[in-house]
């Protein structure tokens, strides 16, 4: 949320407030919201965003709209959510989560919807860790976790990928100049949160990786 005064860069931009188009009052949506991403579909338009309780739960969820004006939150109730009645699509995750819809022309019907985000994933002994991780979905709204995309990043921020005409493509976010690590090394996410207390004075970077 930035208030419209400050929304102002050398006279350039100066937004003016006109009418709202969706309001967020649900008991889960009242504390925080956190990265808003809107996918066009066959059918509209999926707006996902990620609520936090306070208590900090986050999980995401969907509203729609068929003209990208006017727009619904539809009662999906497809987990056994806090409320009875919600637009839950994505209830384990911790973080960093973006939606798209996947123009690749050999994508299976079943995976045409895709989510990346902080999850925990089982390593190879059964041991959840922290990873960014893939989500797949055939219609935008039911998503299975499905696969470890790589534990080295943060990923606490928006992280952002999508198909363009030749291959997959992901920004995430890290840090680099980490007091007392080799600034050539490639830190897991357990790894760099252990440099917690070191981590204000670093360098935050983005990253990109590709498939």
């Amino acid at each position: 949320y930035f208030p419209l005064g400050d929304m102002k860069v050398d006279g350039k931009f100066d937004p003016k407030f006109i009418e709202r188009v969706a309001t967020f009052d649900q008991p889960n949506e009242t504390f925080s919201i956190s990265y808003p991403c809107i996918v066009k579909d066959d059918a509209g338009y999926k707006l996902y965003y990620q609520p936090w309780y306070p208590d900090l739960t986050p999980c995401v969820c969907v509203i729609e709209s068929e003209d990208g004006i006017h727009w619904h939150r539809p009662q999906l109730n497809i987990y056994d959510n806090r409320l009875k009645e919600n637009n839950v699509v994505i209830d384990h995750v911790k973080d960093g989560v973006f939606v798209f819809y996947d123009t690749n022309p050999a994508c299976p019907t079943a995976e045409r919807y895709k989510a990346v985000g902080l999850a925990l994933f089982p390593d190879k002994g059964g041991t959840p860790r922290r990873c960014l991780c893939c989500y797949i979905s055939p219609d935008g709204y039911h998503f299975t976790l499905s696969h470890p995309m790589t534990r080295y990043g943060t990923f606490d921020s928006l992280n952002t990928a999508f198909w363009d005409g030749k291959r997959y493509v992901c920004y995430l976010r890290s840090f680099h100049n980490i007091p007392g690590v080799d600034n050539g090394a490639l830190l897991n996410t357990d790894e760099i949160y252990h440099y917690g207390r070191f981590l204000n004075q670093s360098t935050r970077d983005i990253r990109v990786m590709y498939s």
